[in-house]
């Protein structure tokens, strides 16, 4: 049984879709800026930053479904996915901030990158994980789940471009901008604050309806069962379908708006 019946209120759609500004303003850094952070002002080599963009996708692709299948056995008092709302969004900010602020304000390692890259990733998804696993929750009517995603799509996209323009007008500003290391320490906490204050709101305002004992005890965890669920959604033809056509588009997303920057100071 769902746990609002009928239409849902405005004001858990807005609250609901808050929580996702924190996947905007981290796909808005990773897309735009950090590449071109790391190799034209910190001078690591841009084939090689790629490459641990790369491997910390691939990795984090593996380890989304484990956190899907770890908040589904969450058993609480508040719920499946609330304990996961309130512990992960603090992590991640600290996480965030030290990957616009290197020690020494140098390049790390290319092990150092890559493990604060997995850290963001997997800290991020065990906020947005769970939280989309809130919708089939909130609701049972198709037309209601589909309206709660617009609202988080929506959510996402504005703190993505929000994070642009204070990058380009305050931050890092003028035509040259994008070259001066000062500014992106600043911005890099700022966009960690907003990521907490975005995932901790939206837990807090849907608390009093989500925060409820599970009706059933989910079985105990089984790093077995968890590949063998992962096993069961690739040999769906309809799913390979649909994760090559997200992956093309992706790729020539992430292609577009990486290279932004660089046509943007160089062209």
């Amino acid at each position: 049984m769902s746990l609002v019946q009928g239409k849902l209120p405005l004001r858990l759609k807005l609250i609901h879709g808050f929580g996702a500004v924190a996947f905007g303003v981290k796909d808005g850094g990773f897309l735009f800026f950090l590449l071109f952070y790391y190799s034209q002002v910190l001078g690591m080599d841009a084939g090689l930053v790629g490459l641990i963009l790369l491997a910390a996708l691939l990795i984090d692709a593996f380890v989304d479904p484990i956190i899907g299948y770890l908040s589904d056995r969450t058993y609480t008092r508040w719920g499946r996915r609330l304990p996961w709302l309130y512990v992960a969004p603090i992590p991640l900010a600290f996480v965030w901030v030290m990957l616009w602020s290197p020690p020494g304000g140098e390049a790390p390692t290319a092990l150092g990158l890559l493990g604060t890259m997995v850290a963001v990733r997997l800290l991020l998804s065990a906020c947005e994980v769970p939280s989309v696993s809130l919708v089939p929750e909130l609701t049972s009517d198709y037309t209601e789940r589909t309206t709660l995603f617009r609202y988080r799509y929506l959510s996402g996209w504005l703190g993505g471009i929000f994070m642009m323009i204070l990058a380009y007008t305050v931050f890092m500003p003028g035509e040259n901008g994008l070259l001066v290391q000062e500014g992106y320490p600043a911005w890099g906490t700022f966009g960690a604050i907003l990521m907490a204050v975005a995932v901790l709101g939206s837990a807090i305002g849907q608390h009093h309806i989500v925060a409820k004992l599970p009706e059933t005890k989910p079985p105990p965890f089984s790093l077995r069962d968890a590949f063998s669920e992962i096993k069961e959604a690739f040999s769906e033809k309809a799913f390979l379908i649909f994760a090559a056509g997200g992956l093309a588009a992706y790729i020539s997303q992430g292609m577009t708006f990486s290279i932004s920057n660089y046509l943007n100071v160089y062209v």
